[in-house]
């Protein structure tokens, strides 16, 4: 299933796939890199070195969120640093130890210089410069795509750790179920200037959702701006 969108001269194409063993995987996971959290200070989060989760509401002024029980920009938070041409590949885990996986998150990318901070603000979509994949407790069975119109993507299991596979020059944005070695979809878009690592660990859940770090190797190539590149650890 191929979907196009049109928006701010940027195309977008959504390609849905059911999931099936995907040999890419493992190229991904040669552009490895380790993408660090940026430090907002945002009230709403709290955030402890590659690990983000969103405040208890005690302890929030007025006890509440100022977007109630939706999910917005007000919980998200990028990633640094911004990437503008090569490959890059990083992952994100959303299953803590004998907790339950995250049912709630997003997990893409952003040309947003600043994540906007007012809950009023339009949903984040591909039209103004959100690409990104999400979860939600309210559809059990499909991921969502931030497209306009939104698309549903169906899975059989959540993943316990997400890929994210970005190639500036070509444009493609992809994401993998780590565990099942699966490709859950993909867009591609004319990305434009710098391009940030997206997360938003949602509400409610009781784990947390962490950046993978991986050992970092020297570096000769041209793996692009700014993250740190790091030795392939693909599981045998």
């Amino acid at each position: 299933m191929k979907v196009m969108s049109l928006g701010h001269n940027i195309i977008n194409t959504c390609i849905l796939y059911f999931p099936t063993e995907d040999g890419r995987l493992s190229e991904a996971r040669n552009h490895y890199v380790n993408v660090k959290l940026e430090d907002r200070n945002n009230p709403y989060l709290k955030v402890a070195g590659n690990k983000v989760r969103d405040t208890h509401p005690d302890d929030l002024p007025g006890k509440s969120f100022p977007d109630g029980g939706m999910v917005t920009c007000v919980t998200a938070i990028k990633g640094t640093s911004g990437f503008s041409s090569g490959k890059h590949y990083w992952e994100v885990s959303v299953r803590r130890i004998n907790t339950d996986i995250k049912q709630s998150w997003w997990v893409g990318v952003t040309s947003a210089a600043e994540i906007p901070s007012n809950s009023s603000t339009s949903f984040p979509n591909t039209s103004n410069g959100f690409w990104f994949l999400s979860s939600s407790p309210k559809r059990a069975n499909s991921f969502q795509f931030s497209t306009q119109p939104e698309i549903s993507i169906p899975f059989h299991s959540r993943p316990e750790t997400v890929g994210v596979y970005l190639d500036c020059d070509s444009g493609e944005l992809s994401f993998y179920n780590v565990e099942k070695k699966t490709l859950i979809g993909s867009f591609t878009a004319r990305f434009k200037g710098d391009i940030f690592p997206l997360f938003n660990p949602g509400k409610g859940d009781t784990s947390v959702m962490e950046v993978v770090q991986r050992e970092v190797q020297s570096q000769t190539g041209d793996e692009g701006n700014c993250a740190e590149s790091v030795e392939n650890k693909t599981e045998t």
